[in-house]
């Protein structure tokens, strides 16, 4: 048996046997011994001192690492917390949202529905006044600025002129009774609409009849709809196969120049001829860049008129509606323009021969604002195209 194996005591008595056996006097030998045992004991009291250090220190680790792990999980717990807090919110904000888009669609609609009745019963008016002779109260329908083209082709500006032909159209016929009958109502934006529709005679022998069509800009001025201005035209029922035939002359290219502006246009057959497909080039100088556009022409025969529809490079668009008196021909045009605003006028052009025409813009308004007419424009024939 090796002496690392024996017990402690065993060691201790060896180890004095040899300090005996050395010559070693017994009283040194157990001095020795005795400073032994100490040591001895002393380094079992560190060791189990160490070892309970150690384990302490294993169980504040351990601790640590739990307290380090639920801190993690109360940390991913706030977090979730944070995120469906955001969600909600997020939530909470769109509902509100929605809300208030669809109130504000809600109250669009309404007073898009109450200015349609506010048109409508304006029109109304018009025949109530007619029936009772009051042409001052007729007159009030207008705009002061008004303007009125009859079925003659007749231009009345103002509202004291309308007042004085309605007083004299009343003191030449009576008291007529005709119905307005308006096919569409259009509000444009918050103050300007148009209507167009039918002027129905109701005294006739043969009954009520279509006498004339009917096209009305009007515009809202202290709370109540005036009209702005008006274009009476002949209702003549269209037969042709080709509905457009009247605008053949059209074709072909033409240019115009004026105050060193110039546009360039070509009109040309489309569809069997079932529109009229026109490319315009409009400069305000010779050395600023082109405006293109492009307007197609067509024949709506739920009103038994010609429309058109145009656009241009900058993004505005709008629609037209063209009538015919003699040798003129009159659009009523409205328009969006690129940045939101809106449009509206009488658009003529007068034939000169079948190689030039003036074309003159009346009765504009932007934003229900008038802007004044332009300056009748020449325009002449460059080539003609073939009709085919």
């Amino acid at each position: 048996m090796t002496v690392s194996k024996w017990p402690g005591n065993a060691l201790i008595a060896f180890s004095l046997g040899l300090a005996v056996l050395s010559g070693i006097p017994h009283s040194f030998a157990a001095t020795d011994t005795e400073a032994l045992t100490k040591k001895t004991e002393k380094s079992t009291s560190d060791s189990k001192e160490a070892s309970k250090a150690e384990k302490t220190a294993k169980k504040a680790q351990a601790r640590l690492e739990k307290d380090t792990k639920k801190a993690d999980r109360t940390e991913q717990k706030l977090e979730q917390q944070v995120q469906k807090a955001g969600k909600a919110t997020e939530k909470i904000e769109r509902t509100a949202a929605a809300k208030k888009a669809s109130a504000k669609e809600s109250r669009t609609a309404s007073s898009t529905a109450s200015d349609e009745a506010s048109i409508r019963e304006q029109l109304a008016g018009i025949t109530r006044r007619l029936a009772s002779g009051d042409a001052k109260g007729l007159s009030n329908i207008w705009a002061d600025d008004a303007s009125f083209i009859d079925s003659d082709g007749v231009l009345t500006k103002g509202r004291e002129a309308l007042e004085k032909k309605f007083a004299a159209l009343i003191a030449a016929n009576g008291r007529p009774h005709f119905l307005i009958s308006p096919q569409n109502i259009r509000v444009i934006t918050s103050n300007v609409a148009l209507s167009d529709g039918l002027v129905i005679r109701q005294d006739g022998i043969a009954g009520p009849a279509p006498e004339t069509r009917y096209s009305m800009v009007f515009v809202k001025q202290g709370g109540n709809w005036l009209i702005s201005s008006a274009t009476e035209t002949e209702l003549t029922p269209q037969t042709s196969h080709e509905p457009l035939q009247a605008l053949s002359w059209m074709i072909g290219e033409w240019s115009a120049e004026n105050n060193g502006g110039s546009v360039h246009f070509t009109a040309d057959w489309a569809a069997h001829k079932r529109f009229i497909q026109c490319r315009f080039e409009m400069k305000a100088s010779a050395e600023s860049p082109a405006v293109e556009s492009r307007q197609v022409i067509g024949f709506d025969p739920r009103t038994n008129e010609i429309v058109s529809w145009h656009f241009d490079s900058n993004g505005g668009f709008g629609y037209g509606t063209w009538t015919q008196r003699d040798r003129q021909w009159i659009v009523n045009a409205t328009g969006v323009q690129p940045d939101g605003s809106t449009s509206v006028a009488h658009n003529l052009m007068t034939l000169d021969d079948s190689n030039g025409f003036s074309w003159q813009s009346v009765d504009r308004r932007i934003n229900g604002i008038p802007v004044g007419d332009t300056k009748a424009l020449k325009v002449q024939r460059m080539n003609k195209l073939s009709s085919k």
